[in-house]
């Protein structure tokens, strides 16, 4: 599997320290190392509209999530890195 950060993650990362975006990194590792079926599986389908791919969340600290999905092709895209406070705002404030 071929891991790919989007530009909105790359970004996220670099604000966090070294030693957290460590932590963070190793985490996004297991979407290179599990298979899709198995990550689908373990980890929570987000909302999306019908025809748009689907996304994934996966819990990175107890602060931060990641906002992943397949594109095929052998690989996964994390399109965000999100703190989990705000994440649950635009939830509760989404109908």
């Amino acid at each position: 599997m071929h891991l790919v950060l989007d530009e909105r993650a790359e970004t996220a990362l670099r604000y966090l320290n070294d030693k957290e975006r460590e932590r963070v990194v190793a985490k996004l590792q297991i979407l290179e190392i599990q298979s899709p079926e198995s990550v689908k599986a373990k980890y929570p389908k987000l909302p999306s509209p019908p025809g748009l791919a689907t996304h994934y969340l996966l819990r990175l600290t107890p602060k931060l999530r990641a906002i992943f999905r397949y594109p095929g092709d052998n690989t996964v895209v994390v399109e965000d890195v999100v703190a989990h406070e705000l994440l649950a705002r635009f939830r509760r404030a989404t109908p």
